[in-house]
């Protein structure tokens, strides 16, 4: 009676651990699958931001340029050039920003 009685007990606590093993081995494989497309992600996303901080600084260097190459007495281009700097700046600060964090 009680070598019965144990057996079952024994039988009961394996297939629990079995259960358990199997369990853990789901949400192991599924933790995975997720924190790779995570990163696959992030990953594409910090590209993306590099590549528009790099084309934000040559639009900066080009308006940096234009602005330098102004004669100032022509009033109206050079204002122009000042607000297109203006903007670069802008716009370089922003995607900076994006890279950075």
């Amino acid at each position: 009676m009680m070598a019965e009685c144990l057996e079952k007990f024994t039988v009961s606590l394996n297939h629990k651990l079995d259960s358990h093993a199997e369990l853990l081995d789901a949400t192991q494989h599924t933790l995975q699958q997720q924190i790779q497309t995570l990163v696959k992600e992030g990953l594409r996303g910090f590209r993306e931001a590099r590549r528009d901080f790099w084309r934000g600084a040559e639009s900066l260097e080009a308006a940096l340029t234009h602005n330098a190459e102004v004669p100032r007495r022509r009033a109206q281009e050079a204002e122009e050039a000042g607000a297109a700097l203006r903007t670069a700046r802008a716009g370089y600060r922003g995607r900076a920003l994006d890279y950075a964090l």
